[in-house]
């Protein structure tokens, strides 16, 4: 048999518990009912759905707006206070930089000044200034009797006739005809090419003629003495076509008289070239030469 309460407190506490219950059940079914009931109206009519979605986030919106600014605000704040360790590390850096360009500085202006006294004392003219223009191979006119390559710069970028013609490696060769826009490059290796050249540290001369394949021919040597394998083949400056001192390549092992030089441009890769004024006419006519 249950006890009778024993007091009005305790009856009291009782029903609001009991009302508790009865109202969270109550609540729910009554979400649950209006749950199937918005799946019953966007099964009837979508436009309602719609509608009330596009009303609850009219609403919605000026508050996620408002709440974003005080998220937004920390997350510079945040990214300030990284940016500043990183501008005083920055900072930090460029003081020791500033300091070791300052000191490069004035070591740069002492060679200056010592390289412009010893100009003086020994009464020193560089030359003109050389000038250059680079571009890219547009077709490669060369066949069984022809090594040469077409370039789109012309006379109107400067380009003239006999110009000296170099890749990233060394020489490639000269001008031999000049349009507006245009110009036809006759190559090291073509049999009409005929240079002077400079062989290893005695600097021996020679002239280096093309053969129309990869590797040119030494030929016309000066002394007796005959190249090295392996000595470097230089332009000598004589005529005035080829500055003296332009790489070409190697001289190979020959069989007898015959001395070829292997170039150090690679052709198959040859994609930009550059030429090259040193503000110096030739003396020579290659033309004429080469007949």
């Amino acid at each position: 048999m249950d006890e009778e309460p024993q007091s009005v407190g305790e009856l009291i506490d009782r029903g609001i518990r009991i009302a508790g219950r009865v109202m969270r059940r109550l609540a729910v079914f009554g979400l649950a009912l209006i749950a199937f009931g918005l799946v019953l109206v966007g099964k009837i009519d979508t436009r309602i759905v719609d509608n009330a979605r596009s009303a609850v986030s009219d609403v919605s919106a000026p508050v996620l707006d408002a709440l974003s600014y005080p998220i937004a605000s920390a997350y510079r704040w945040f990214n300030d206070i990284a940016a500043i360790g990183n501008l005083i590390a920055e900072n930090q850096r460029l003081r020791e930089e500033n300091a070791r360009l300052a000191n490069l500085r004035l070591i740069a202006h002492d060679l200056k000044a010592e390289n412009a006294g010893l100009r003086r004392l020994l009464r020193f003219d560089p030359g003109p200034v050389a000038k250059s223009v680079s571009t890219r191979i547009i077709a490669d006119t060369g066949g069984v009797f022809a090594r040469s390559l077409m370039v789109h710069v012309g006379s109107t970028q400067g380009v003239r006739k006999d110009l000296p013609v170099l890749a990233a490696e060394g020489l490639v060769g000269r001008v031999q005809t000049v349009g507006q826009q245009s110009a036809r490059v006759l190559l090291i290796t073509d049999l009409n090419s005929k240079i002077p050249v400079a062989i290893g540290e005695q600097r021996r001369r020679a002239i280096m003629s093309g053969t129309n394949s990869h590797s040119p021919m030494l030929e016309f040597f000066v002394s007796d003495v005959r190249p090295t394998p392996g000595a470097v083949v230089l332009t000598s400056g004589d005529g005035g076509v080829f500055r003296a001192g332009l790489p070409i390549g190697v001289v190979e092992a020959g069989d007898g008289s015959n001395w070829r030089v292997r170039p150090f441009v690679d052709w198959d890769r040859l994609d930009f070239v550059r030429i090259v004024d040193y503000g110096q006419p030739p003396t020579i006519d290659l033309a004429q030469e080469a007949r």
